[in-house]
């Protein structure tokens, strides 16, 4: 496990997301800077699958339960603005960690989209 170790994930949730893609064979890069066309900072997602045009998000309940519904609209917005980038984003949550195989197999299924 401690091949695995990156001080780049901010969270529990992502750091086992990242183990588990590890495991899976899926490269990623931790943290990645997105940006509009014009240099805007679109913001940082939790991974980007090397090479490609996917997104991995952790979404973990605590992030929207203390800021209201404001923080779930700015997250949204933020989606949006990624897919009109033509990113595909696969958002993981704490019951997609606790099946075995499962992250790998959602990333996996946005690859071949992609």
């Amino acid at each position: 496990m401690l091949r695995f170790v990156d001080g780049h994930r901010e969270s529990v949730g992502e750091s086992r997301c990242g183990v588990a893609m590890a495991i899976a064979g899926i490269e990623v890069t931790p943290q990645a800077p997105i940006f509009e066309d014009d240099g805007e900072l679109v913001g940082r997602v939790d991974f980007l699958i090397t090479g490609t045009n996917v997104i991995v998000e952790f979404d973990g309940k605590v992030k929207y339960a203390s800021g209201g519904g404001d923080v779930l609209w700015k997250e949204k917005r933020r989606e949006d603005r990624l897919r009109r980038l033509g990113y595909i984003v696969v958002r993981l949550t704490w019951a997609d960690l606790d099946r075995p195989g499962a992250v790998g197999a959602a990333v996996r299924r946005a690859l071949k989209a992609a």
